[in-house]
């Protein structure tokens, strides 16, 4: 039986200011152009990071959330309220529905959202979806990917990775998944997520891969369009594998993050000092400080 979402009542209410840098650092390399990054700063506001520098969005998250970013520059994020919150440059909008704690939403291409509810079951709601409750429950602490075409992929309360559409209904993969673990899903339904013995996992239409990257506990994998995979590696520096199969390591990321990776192949992440870091082989500190447990989305932008 579906449960009803159960709606806390709360207004949205902005931290107090602590000091952040706003702009790109002098000698550093900024963002290229039509790239943006959607992130919590330490301050607990959205922030979005672009090449002009970071902009404060004033908007309070919840505690060890993180934000997800569209190609539009739309962001979907949990508000301190514990409601799923979207921003624009228009401002911010309050969906009125409840989010389990400690689980982030997931927007795609066409602003459709995926979430964990504060009921514990998968929701997907905005254009095109079924703007529903699935009644699939999903595992404590972990969160959806949702795809261009609404596909979703999440880690079941079994602890299995499952997809979701709206037509076909939810599949259980009979992939397990490590526990406290999110999966990334791409244009192709290309799926990366942490099996259970800690190595990074791709499955799709050809089958499933079990590398031989070994993840840190409790992090999540990002996937891209053309299949570059970007995760928080067992020795604690960021780590690539290629969709040919070959891998290599990045710079050091701050523990219990995880990183993200958009179409052109640019990554951010949350470096080891608390400041957000961007590139695509040489990674530049923003000198914009994050809050501790939470992590960015990166984006191409129009």
């Amino acid at each position: 039986m579906k449960h009803r979402l159960v709606i806390a009542i709360a207004s949205l209410s902005v931290t107090a200011a602590v000091v952040l840098a706003g702009a790109v650092p002098a000698g550093a390399e900024p963002l290229p152009a039509f790239t943006e990054v959607a992130f919590q700063a330490n301050t607990g506001h959205l922030w979005t990071y672009t090449r002009a520098g970071g902009d404060d969005t004033h908007l309070g998250m919840k505690a060890g959330t993180s934000p997800s970013i569209n190609y539009w520059g739309k962001v979907a994020f949990q508000a301190n309220t514990g409601h799923l919150w979207t921003y624009t440059r228009a401002g911010g909008d309050d969906t009125g529905l409840g989010m389990k704690a400690g689980t982030s939403p997931s927007i795609n291409y066409w602003g459709e959202i995926a979430f964990q509810a504060n009921t514990g079951h998968l929701w997907v709601i905005g254009p095109g979806s079924c703007g529903c409750d699935t009644g699939l429950g999903m595992k404590a602490g972990t969160s959806p990917s949702i795809n261009h075409s609404g596909k979703v992929a999440f880690q079941a309360d079994t602890g299995h990775l499952w997809t979701y559409t709206r037509f076909g209904g939810g599949e259980d993969t009979g992939q397990g998944m490590a526990a406290g673990t999110s999966p990334s899903i791409n244009r192709d339904a290309q799926i990366a997520f942490q099996g259970p013995y800690h190595y990074l996992r791709v499955t799709g239409s050809a089958g499933t891969t079990v590398t031989t990257l070994k993840m840190a506990a409790g992090t999540s994998p990002s996937i891209n369009t053309s299949g570059e995979i970007v995760i928080h590696g067992e020795n604690g520096d960021l780590w690539t594998r290629f969709p040919w199969g070959g891998y290599e390591p990045g710079g050091r990321i701050m523990a219990g993050t995880s990183p993200s990776i958009d179409d052109e192949n640019e990554k951010a992440f949350q470096g080891p000092l608390g400041h957000l870091r961007t590139g695509i082989v040489d990674f530049t500190d923003s000198l914009l400080g994050m809050m501790a447990g939470t992590s960015p989305s990166i984006t191409t932008t129009v």
